[in-house]
């Protein structure tokens, strides 16, 4: 949920510490391609595998059923904050 100013600024900060790679398309010059560097591939495969095991633990308390409302009630927010922009 990052504005387009905050992306870029993100992207660009990726950009100086190498973590990513910046391209712009050749047949249309606003389109930008991001790549991972080899560093941020690694980092990610170290890094994932452990936040998907924190977000399994904070769900862990809740069933099935509560788990769909809180995922219903995350995109209704989700979108308020996209129409807010």
């Amino acid at each position: 949920m990052l504005s387009g100013a905050a992306t870029t600024k993100l992207t660009s900060r990726l950009e100086d510490i190498e973590l990513i790679l910046r391209q712009r398309l050749e047949c249309d010059g606003r389109v930008v391609l991001l790549q991972l560097t080899d560093t941020d591939r690694n980092l990610v495969e170290t890094e994932f595998p452990r936040c998907v095991a924190h977000d399994r633990e904070l769900l862990a308390g809740l069933d099935d059923s509560e788990q769909a409302v809180l995922a219903s009630l995350l995109q209704r927010i989700s979108g308020n904050a996209e129409s807010s922009r």
